[in-house]
């Protein structure tokens, strides 16, 4: 059932270090959460549980994947405390020597308020316990691939070590740590190198769309009798999803694969607005505009236009997502802050068609600031 009390909330605290500080404490138990230098590893190291509340000083500069990755640890009812202020420094990965710190557009988007909360009733666990009775069935009949895609926080890993526990089988993903939800679940699997592993008859790929293509087609043909499972998330801070649909995933369809999905979360409530803030401010679900009509116009974009013109901004990032598999939200950053970089887009026809993007690495030598 839905309640009010399950919502996510975000708390920005601006000001003076010393006093926010005060005020966070005040606001949190001491079974918080509390992040200040080095946020990205603390933050990484968080992927995959759960928190209640977490307080997030901005002693690096605001990082715009540490929000990404932030979002799906809070659970239903918590919230993302946020302290910056006169103190916080421009994030330090848009700094490229001789620049001493790029800007601030990207800090600039925190300033969105939350959307209204959207009130959907639903059980969380129905679409989790069908995925499981799907793959289960699947893997009855025999070898074959099957693929199971799911944003954030609906409970992939989860379903995938329910419908492993007591069948042994193999689970590998990036790195070992990626798999311990899987894992935690099916106690009985083994982490195995993607690079090394074959002649598998159960094999799980968590976290997919992380790996190069080169990497899940040779998973294929090492395995060719293994009941195989491709998951991935389709709009996490990793920004992978798109490049896995767009490349690999026609292969799959092409091999009959049996498509799964996963649609309803389970850390948090259906319609939670600190999910759909998030997805505004890092533009998580920015897509390219595939057309190509019309005579072809070339110009230069600058920062504070992309910052400004939000279609155009998810559609360069939208393409960027498509193009790379390992584009993140940090990206998207460096579009808008970083002091060394020029952004040339090519547009098919009217304004809204846009085609595609190429940026350059100024270097410091060989050209001024204001340099065209």
């Amino acid at each position: 059932m839905w309640h009010v009390s399950d919502l996510r909330r975000l708390v920005v605290l601006d000001g003076d270090r010393l006093s926010i500080r005060l005020a966070a404490q005040n606001l949190v138990g001491a079974d918080t959460t509390w992040l200040a230098g080095g946020a990205r590893k603390q933050a990484r190291a968080l992927l995959g549980q759960g928190r209640r509340d977490v307080v997030w000083e901005l002693e690096d500069g605001f990082d715009a994947d540490v929000l990404g990755m932030l979002h799906g640890v809070i659970e239903a009812g918590g919230r993302l405390i946020v302290l910056k202020g006169p103190w916080t420094p421009a994030w330090k990965g848009t700094a490229v020597w001789p620049h001493a710190e790029g800007g601030r557009r990207m800090e600039e988007r925190l300033e969105r308020p939350l959307p209204e909360p959207v009130r959907i009733d639903a059980d969380p666990l129905a679409d989790q316990r069908a995925v499981v009775e799907r793959l289960v069935r699947h893997w009855e009949v025999g070898p074959g691939i099957a693929v199971l895609t799911a944003d954030r926080g609906r409970g992939k890993s989860a379903a995938l070590g329910l419908a492993l526990k007591g069948r042994g089988g193999r689970v590998t993903s990036p790195t070992r740590a990626a798999a311990a939800e899987v894992l935690r679940f099916a106690p009985d699997a083994t982490w195995v190198d993607a690079e090394t592993v074959c002649d598998a008859e159960l094999l799980v790929v968590d976290e997919a769309a992380m790996f190069p293509i080169p990497v899940l087609e040779a998973l294929i043909q090492r395995n060719p009798r293994a009941r195989l499972v491709f998951a991935t998330t389709v709009h996490g801070y990793e920004g992978t999803g798109r490049g896995f649909a767009i490349r690999f995933l026609p292969r799959l369809r092409e091999q009959g694969a049996l498509e799964l999905t996963l649609t309803h979360p389970i850390r948090w409530r259906a319609g939670d607005p600190l999910e759909r803030w998030v997805y505004d401010v890092l533009a998580l679900d920015a897509a390219a505009d595939g057309h190509l009509a019309g005579p072809l116009r070339t110009r230069r974009v600058d920062p504070d236009e992309l910052a400004s013109d939000e279609s155009l901004l998810r559609q360069v990032f939208g393409l960027l997502v498509e193009a790379h598999y390992r584009t993140t939200p940090a990206d998207l950053q460096r579009l808008l802050d970083g002091p060394n970089l020029r952004l040339f887009v090519f547009f098919f026809g009217a304004y809204s068609l846009f085609s595609g993007f190429g940026y350059l690495i100024v270097d410091p030598l060989l050209a001024s600031p204001d340099s065209p």
